[in-house]
C-alpha cells in the first residue's frame, strides 16, 4: 500500500530592488501565508545606509514601531 503524496507547500520570494541600478538590494524566501508587511522589517535589516534610517523614521512616526 503506498502512501498519498505529500502536497507541496508553496514559498514567497520578496524582493527589494534598487531601480536606478538594476539590482537587487535585499531578498526573504517565506511560506505562502507571510504578506509582504510581514516581510518588511527582514528586508530592510539587510539594507545599509540612510534609505534604512528614512524607512526606520517613517514606520515609528506613523505609529508602527513594532515593526521595526
Amino acid at each position: 500500500m503506498t502512501k498519498p503524496a505529500k502536497r507541496k507547500k508553496w514559498r514567497k520570494l520578496h524582493l527589494g530592488l534598487d531601480l536606478a541600478a538594476g539590482e537587487i538590494i535585499c531578498s526573504d524566501l517565506t511560506l505562502d501565508n507571510v504578506g509582504d508587511p510581514s516581510a518588511l522589517p527582514g528586508l530592510l535589516n539587510q539594507i545599509d545606509g540612510p534609505f534604512q534610517d528614512f524607512w526606520r523614521m517613517v514606520l515609528m512616526t506613523t505609529n508602527r514601531s513594532a515593526i521595526c
